[in-house]
Order: structure tokens, then sequence, then C-alpha cells
């Protein structure tokens, strides 16, 4: 019974490492289909950019509703670490 187990262990292991592999080759495709951008000299322009997208969640404030809500979650998340 112990031995079934294993096997059974060792296939379903097998099978679920296949997938991940499939799924990660598929990714790392998707990812080198993108081209090289220049990047420009404007290292504060594009630092600013950084903040306002990604902490400042500059995008999702164009609509106000929504907006305050997701601030309040964000805000938690922020202060609880």
């Amino acid at each position: 019974m112990v031995l079934a187990q294993q096997v059974l262990f060792l296939l379903v292991s097998i099978f679920a490492i296949g997938l991940f592999a499939r799924k990660m080759s598929s990714l790392r495709r998707t990812i080198f289909l993108g081209k090289k951008e220049p990047i420009n000299d404007r290292k504060s322009a594009r630092w600013k950019q950084v903040v306002l997208l990604a902490l400042g969640q500059k995008k999702l404030f164009k609509k106000p509703i929504p907006a305050i809500f997701h601030f309040f979650v964000y805000a938690g998340f922020i202060l609880r670490q």
C-alpha cells in the first residue's frame, strides 16, 4: 500500500512539474516577444513616473469612487507592514 502511494505521489509530482514547466516556457516566450525600448537619460522623469504609477496608483484615481475604496485598502496594507 505504501509503495502504491509513493508511486502515485511521484506520478502526480512529475505531472505537476511538467505543467509548471510548460506554463513557464509559454510565459518566457511571451515576455521575449517584447521589443527593447530606448531609455533616455531623464532619470528623474522616469522615477517620477514610477512613483506616480506604482506607489501613487495614478491611473486608478481617474474614477473617484473606486479610487477612494482602493486607497483605503492600499493604505491599510502599507500601514499594516
